[in-house]
């Protein structure tokens, strides 16, 4: 569950008497009771925990039938979610991960629309309380019943409804369960989706709380704060503030919650000397070890990544806006080219590019942006060795440039650009955007409805993918037009028209744009699955890979300088054949059966209960 909590510290009942005091995220679950944050420092939403009590006096299964009624309503909106058995018999925890951080005006609204539909079984209070509202995690022990135990949630199994849940669900859902309940959708939050919202701006740079830090390419620090941080500090000098000083250019240029803490205890850098020691006191004088000095640097970082994530706009600040414009300007001239319509590969070049672009947007940086082919490919929904093909193909044509290769574990770099099309001479086959500054919106839309498995089929596919979603935001447009608009040829367009209407993504020349209908086309046609398969196989891959990588790290250090290596310390020795070559197969089933086996344990307790 690391990669569920909004903060880079837990709340844990060590003694068993429900007073849960906050701990630094811990690399193993821990064996006694312990809660997730809902939401982030800054008083974001990033979880929801919608909590069913099965109280005294209630029906008997009252909690139950009522948590398990907001889970059809979440199963017909394709939201991603998770039941678990909490507490009493018929308690239940409904789980929502968000993908965006929501305000706690929002949540609060949702709280009050639950309370008032299930008076005698919602308890909204952590919902009410974004400073300290939490809950306890799935998986975690109860001290007197029986754990959080994930449950059969919308026709999937437990493990596979948590792996569901993990992907993430719109935060879009918050108001339409407040209105489904009932309530009142704070007006506030229609700002927060304006395209020059300051939330909006503020939430773009997002923290990967499982690796504590703000998403990007990791840099250097400024020369004058390498010097400060290499400069030991005079008896009267401010430690906190010099401390304070380098932890904030830290987190600008994308350092890890690892990085800083490996540069505070290991590098022992001396201008981190308030991360390590303390003030002795009074009568005491000099500095004394702190007793845990890796919590008190897992609190120091995540307010300086606070504060870096919401820090209001700066000369400097106007680079990054000026990166965000030249996202949107490149893929505004993509839109407006033939190179990226037309054909299945025309789109599969739009997609690649939309999904780099994108993520260079959120991480406000066009210049040396590590993207692995991997990750890139679930991205645009497509298999590696095609989306590598296609990002050559973007590079020659002058779209990307490849600042960096790959280099062990590290992903290659690329600069995002926008070259000087020659438009004479070309043949335009689609009409102009009616408003190319909304590109990105429609390449993040796009992206949303390629992400599902009915398009993986051989008959369907990037062109059928393209023509059934613009037919879907523009319902208006005739046949000629919308052939026009995605510049695919007339046998191909007509084939494709015809194939989608034979599996009923097409009724009476409308597109078909409901879940229940791509989940039943895709299990027709045999692809139901196929896209997550493929990212648990590409995630496993890129497992090895960096075990392989540490593992020669460290089979070249010597015998008295091994470094230390917590991949190698998870999966053992990498496995290789008698003649001494690698055995990647082996290697990957060691990986899955160890996700295997954390997945148990989140799922199932290990420790009897008294």
């Amino acid at each position: 569950m690391r990669s569920w909590s909004p903060r880079l510290t837990i709340r844990v009942d060590t003694a068993g008497e429900h007073t849960y005091a906050p701990t630094r995220m811990p690399s193993q679950a821990p064996e006694v009771p312990w809660a997730l944050y809902l939401a982030d420092s800054r008083g974001r939403f990033r979880l929801l925990c919608l909590d069913f009590d099965d109280r005294q006096g209630n029906q008997p299964g009252a909690a139950r039938r009522a948590a398990e009624q907001v889970s059809r309503r979440l199963h017909q909106l394709d939201t991603p979610h998770l039941l678990c058995a909490s507490g009493g018999r018929h308690s239940r925890h409904l789980w929502i991960r968000l993908a965006e951080t929501v305000t706690a005006t929002q949540v609060r609204s949702l709280a009050a629309a639950f309370t008032q539909k299930y008076k005698d079984t919602f308890d909204a209070s952590g919902l009410l309380n974004p400073t300290s509202g939490c809950a306890r995690a799935p998986g975690s022990p109860h001290r007197y019943g029986a754990p959080s135990q994930p449950l059969r949630t919308a026709g999937r199994n437990a493990a596979d409804a948590l792996a569901w849940a993990d992907t993430g669900a719109d935060p879009s859902v918050v108001d339409n369960l407040t209105a489904w309940a009932g309530g009142t959708i704070p007006a506030s939050t229609r700002t927060d989706r304006h395209c020059d919202s300051v939330t909006l701006t503020k939430r773009l740079r997002t923290i990967d709380c499982t690796r504590g830090m703000i998403p990007g390419t990791t840099r250097p620090l400024p020369e004058h704060i390498r010097a400060l941080a290499n400069t030991a500090p005079t008896a009267s000098a401010d430690t906190s503030r010099i401390s304070w000083s380098i932890m904030l250019s830290a987190a600008h240029a994308h350092w890890s919650l690892d990085d800083i803490t490996a540069a505070a205890l290991t590098d022992q850098l001396p201008g981190l000397e308030h991360l390590r020691t303390e003030s002795g006191g009074a009568g005491h004088g000099g500095r004394r070890t702190r007793k845990t000095p890796h919590d008190h640097i897992a609190h120091q970082w995540e307010r300086a990544l606070n504060a870096v994530a919401a820090a209001p706009a700066t000369p400097k600040a106007d680079v990054l806006s000026h990166a965000r414009k030249h996202v949107r300007a490149a893929l505004a001239a993509a839109e407006n080219t033939p190179f990226f319509r037309g054909s299945a590969q025309g789109f599969r070049r739009w997609a690649a590019l939309a999904v780099i672009a994108d993520l260079m947007y959120r991480a406000d940086s066009t210049d040396d942006f590590e993207l692995d082919v991997r990750r890139w490919a679930i991205a645009a929904a497509t298999t590696k060795t095609i989306l590598a093909a296609t990002v050559w193909e973007l590079i020659d044509a002058g779209w990307l440039v490849r600042t960096r290769p790959h280099s062990g574990p590290k992903a290659a770099a690329y600069r995002l650009v926008i070259p000087a099309v020659q438009k004479v001479g070309h043949k335009v086959t689609h009409p102009l955007p009616l408003a190319p500054e909304h590109a990105l919106e429609r390449s993040r839309a796009y992206l949303n409805h390629l992400g599902r498995d009915v398009w993986q089929h051989h008959k369907l596919g990037p062109v059928a993918a393209m023509v059934h979603w613009t037919l879907s935001v523009a319902p208006e447009l005739s046949r000629a037009r919308l052939r026009h608009t995605t510049g695919v040829s007339i046998d191909v367009f007509e084939g494709v028209l015809t194939v989608l209407t034979a599996n009923r993504l097409i009724h009476r020349g409308q597109a078909v744009n409901r879940e229940r209908v791509y989940a039943g086309v895709a299990g027709y046609l045999g692809v139901s699955g196929m896209l997550e398969r493929r990212q648990t196989r590409y995630r496993r891959e890129s497992k090895v890979w960096a075990w392989w990588c540490s593992e020669i790290e460290w089979r070249a250090a010597p015998a008295t300088a091994k470094p230390s290596s917590p991949v190698r310390d998870l999966y053992g020795r990498f496995p290789t054949y008698s003649g001494g070559h690698c055995d990647w197969s082996a290697a990957m089933r060691r990986v899955a059966a160890v996700e295997t086996q954390g997945a148990k344990a989140s799922t199932h307790t290990t420790t009897s209960t008294p």
